[in-house]
């Protein structure tokens, strides 16, 4: 959904203003950066980069713009330069805006490593923290996924359609589809398109009537919507703000540095038509005020705003009717907004649903819940998947919470579609995890036990509860396989694959440490002919630092073995280098060094034997370029 989120962004995204640099492509680029220009700012910054390729603030702003234009795949080829040339010399926040990078790109294993790099450095933020710990459990989002039924609406178009609200027995929503040649199309600086409000019924289960324009009354050559009704006949909505509709001459309501910010209005609607427009009070050219929502009663208003007193980048405030007017607007406080963007909110009696960047999500824009008491928020909830996913998910409407709509750009990153939603409360299925000791088949008093979705990389999913001292209860998907891993000081971590049509009891044997054990280390896997680890292998190598650290006189030997492509000669020194490649991580880790040795076996010993390198898949070559370790002491009288 670029589209969409780009026009949000340009509405509500703070400055961070860098040094002037001298060079003219630079400087342009800083200009309509400034400007929120980022589709014009994106071409200056390339040619810079041709010019420079080591200037580490181009490419920071051509990640930064790709970003807010909500091309996250481009977003990511930028950001990954940008941490590679500054490595430990870069701001931690930096760090955190490549990680929320990797999350909407589904990267969850690599968002993993980075957010290890993060939390190594001194800078660090706890909002940034709090924000990141959601993509490292991001498995809990699902937990509810079977309980909901989605569908894109029959009258998305191949523009953006979002922010749909409930009118009778109609529906009314934002949409940038070009209805006439004698509509201005596309707002020049970002070739976005501009947006107005569309009225449809619906006639059927997923049928709908053709949509038409809400009202001629509204239209404006710019943006409208979304919009509120409340009170039976009153209205307010966003717009941007306006002189008049001349067609000459800059009529529009700027900021000081040129921004065309949103404002609200509010006006009757009666008998089909649009009477008595009026200002919202509030309104003031230097900030935007948009995204309304009002009280069935019609006594309280709240909306997003960059206003000057707010928390982040946009925050949510509430009003108060005041005989014909609106008291001045409260901020909501910092247990709602933060110091990302908060959008979209939509009040349902008691309980408000949100938009936002900022609280623990599944990557981009994810839809929240709290349930106001005196028009406070309590405990902020993540809707989960499937209303949210790794893109922008966002606008959500529902009369009961049971049914309603939604908009993402799941399946058009360029572009958003209005999405249906039923939702059936299910009974979760879940497991019992234990480990026990394979000599004694006791229980093992407070293991450590990670459970991880097969069908992903994502870190671990966290126990509802533990029974006793050592049984460990998780929801689960009765539908998918899981990595258990299971950990205690004294004994060699153990990894199994389970799934509920196994049992919903699962035990996993500990083997306690004893010298000459060799054990194979999982997914540390390398490129062909490279020794350099991959980002997704030192989630594992993280787990050895932590058992090496709980078993502290423990000392083992790094192996480590190619496939059989190659000469023998050369494979024996590239196992080698891999072996040290490992160490060299471990001790950058904490581990004393004369507690490592290292060994290359070259192609001696592999999974799968492979005389002619034909003769094995792609996936066998794979596996035999792996790493183990064998135990060389261990004294447990140390412990």
């Amino acid at each position: 959904m670029k589209r969409t989120l780009q026009i949000i962004f340009l509405l509500f995204i703070s400055l961070n203003i860098f040094a002037q640099n001298t060079d003219k492509e630079i400087t342009l680029g800083e200009k309509y950066y400034n400007k929120f220009s980022y589709y014009i700012a994106i071409n200056h910054f390339e040619k810079a980069y041709q010019k420079d390729s080591t200037n580490t603030h181009v490419i920071l702003r051509l990640a930064q713009c790709n970003y807010k234009m909500r091309d996250f795949k481009s977003a990511q080829i930028w950001g990954r330069k940008y941490v590679d040339l500054v490595q430990e010399n870069g701001k931690a926040s930096l760090i955190y805006y490549y990680v929320e990078i990797l999350a909407a790109n589904r990267k969850y294993d690599e968002a993993a490593y980075w957010y290890g790099k993060y939390m190594q450095r001194q800078d660090v933020d706890t909002f940034e923290i709090n924000r990141m710990k959601g993509f490292l459990h991001i498995q809990s989002f699902k937990d509810n996924s079977k309980s909901y039924r989605i569908s894109p609406v029959s009258f998305n178009s191949e523009k953006s359609d979002f922010a749909v609200s409930y009118f009778g027995d109609s529906l009314v929503f934002v949409s940038g589809r070009r209805p006439s040649i004698d509509v201005k199309k596309v707002f020049k600086n970002d070739e976005i398109d501009y947006l107005n409000l569309y009225i449809v019924k619906k006639t059927g289960e997923n049928e709908y009537s053709e949509p038409k324009k809400f009202s001629g009354k509204l239209k404006t050559r710019f943006h409208e919507g979304p919009i509120a009704f409340y009170d039976t006949t009153k209205i307010i909505f966003s717009q941007s703000g306006l002189k008049g509709r001349h067609w000459f001459g800059d009529r529009m309501k700027r900021s000081q540095n040129g921004t065309l910010n949103q404002e609200l209005y509010m006006a009757d609607y009666i008998d089909g038509k649009i009477k008595n427009i009026t200002e919202f009070p509030y309104n003031n050219p230097e900030f935007t005020n948009a995204h309304p929502t009002v009280s069935d009663d019609g006594q309280k208003l709240i909306f997003s705003s960059n206003r000057l007193d707010g928390q982040g980048q946009s925050d949510l405030y509430i009003c108060y009717k005041s005989g014909n007017t609106w008291a001045p607007p409260i901020n909501l406080g910092d247990k709602i907004n933060t110091k990302g963007s908060e959008l979209f909110p939509k009040l349902v009696g008691n309980v408000l649903y949100f938009t936002s960047d900022g609280h623990q999500g599944v990557g981009g824009l994810d839809v929240f819940k709290t349930v106001l008491v005196n028009d406070k928020p309590t405990e902020i909830i993540n809707l989960g998947y499937p209303i949210n996913s790794s893109n922008d998910d966002f606008a959500f409407n529902s009369l009961d919470g049971y049914t309603g709509y939604f908009a993402s750009n799941r399946g058009d990153e360029d572009n958003d579609d209005i999405y249906y939603f039923e939702y059936h409360k299910p009974i979760p299925p879940h497991v019992s995890v234990a480990a026990i000791d394979s000599s004694t088949g006791e229980y093992i008093i407070n293991p450590d036990i990670f459970l991880v979705s097969k069908d992903s990389l994502e870190l671990n999913i966290l126990p509802l509860r533990v029974i006793g001292d050592s049984i460990y209860d998780f929801i689960v998907d009765s539908t998918l396989n899981y990595d258990i891993t299971a950990q205690k000081p004294g004994y060699l971590t153990a990894h199994d694959t389970r799934n509920l049509k196994d049992t919903n009891f699962w035990v996993i044997p500990l083997t306690k440490i004893i010298p000459g054990q060799t054990i194979k280390l999982r997914n540390i896997y390398y490129d062909f002919d490279k020794a350099t680890l991959r980002d997704s292998s030192k989630i594992e190598l993280n787990l050895l630092i932590k058992w090496m650290k709980e078993n502290p006189t423990v000392k083992i030997k790094l192996i480590s073995h190619t496939d059989s492509r190659g000469k023998d000669a050369y494979n024996l020194k590239l196992s080698d280098r891999r072996s040290k490649s490992v160490m060299k991580y471990l001790t950058e880790s904490g581990i004393s060094e004369d507690r490592l040795q290292t060994e290359g076996k070259g192609e001696t010993e592999p999974i799968y034997s492979c005389p002619n390198p034909k003769d094995c898949t792609k996936e066998q070559h794979q596996a035999n370029r792996r790493t183990e370790f064998e135990v060389l002491e261990y004294d447990e009288q140390g412990e």
